[in-house]
């Protein structure tokens, strides 16, 4: 569509920023969630399992945060996945709306990824903080910082900044249209 005011052609709302998170979050998603949901009465993903070869990279994540590992499993914590699982459609939709259809709705859409992002890596930290590090007091310091918070700080600071870019484009879009429909 020519002149489309919210694509990839776009100068002013199209976010290159949200679209690597975007992607790098559906990809990330999927495998996240197959290798928790994917689980029948043994864990076929972890340790000894016989699909563990393709987690693998997996395991020092998991080893890092119970919240991935063998731990959450087995207290049927699936609390994370379905965050992840809301994360993945929104920035899936947010992609298409914005790649394929070329969707105004894709604004409000892909600022919905970017809050679930933000929310979620808010709720884990504080839950972790409230629990006394229930999940990851058990490292270093150093793999505490290079494997949990310096991640964690980028899951903030990433979806802040999209929320930022893509709030403000809605609002300018909203300021035009009540200009152009304003009553004198």
């Amino acid at each position: 569509m020519p002149g489309f005011p919210y694509g990839p052609s776009s100068e002013k709302t199209w976010c290159p920023s949200l679209t690597l998170l975007s992607q790098v979050s559906s990809d990330r998603s999927p495998y996240d969630l197959g290798r928790r949901v994917l689980l029948d009465e043994v864990p076929r993903s972890m340790v000894g399992g016989d699909l563990y070869w393709f987690w693998k990279p997996y395991e020092l994540y998991a080893m890092v945060d119970y919240v991935y590992g063998a731990k959450a499993w087995e207290d049927g914590d699936g609390f994370a996945t379905i965050l992840n699982l809301l994360e993945t459609f929104a920035n899936i939709g947010y992609l298409v709306g914005t790649h394929v259809y070329e969707t105004r709705a894709a604004l409000l859409v892909g600022y919905t990824g970017a809050t679930a992002t933000l929310a979620k890596t808010l709720l884990y930290s504080l839950n972790q903080y409230f629990c006394n590090g229930c999940d990851i007091r058990h490292n270093t310091a150093f793999n505490l910082f290079a494997y949990w918070i310096f991640p964690n700080i980028m899951w903030i600071l990433f979806p802040g900044f999209i929320m930022w870019r893509l709030g403000s484009d809605m609002m300018d879009s909203m300021a035009a249209a009540s200009e152009k429909y304003k009553v004198d």
